[in-house]
């Protein structure tokens, strides 16, 4: 949990490539699958903010396929079809 706050804290910094890195780790990390999907919503953010679009659409798709009752599912459907022009 520690480094899903740290990557939050680096996105918001404007450090993307960190906040990118660390949101990894806690999905390659962590086990509690709770943080997975918080994470990849944050490594699509934060890889969109950094304008890296395909690492964007990555996300977003691994996000839609593997947590599809996940909270965020709503703007992540929304966000794939806005990035599919860029």
């Amino acid at each position: 949990e520690l480094k899903f706050h740290m990557a939050d804290a680096l996105r918001k910094m404007g450090r993307h490539g960190e906040a990118m890195a660390q949101a990894r780790l806690v999905i390659e990390q962590n086990e509690d699958r709770e943080l997975h999907d918080d994470a990849y919503w944050l490594l699509a953010q934060a890889a969109e903010e950094a304008g890296d679009f395909e690492a964007a659409r990555e996300a977003l798709r691994t996000l839609n396929r593997r947590f599809p009752r996940s909270p965020f599912i709503r703007d992540v459907r929304q966000k794939l079809r806005d990035l599919r022009t860029r």
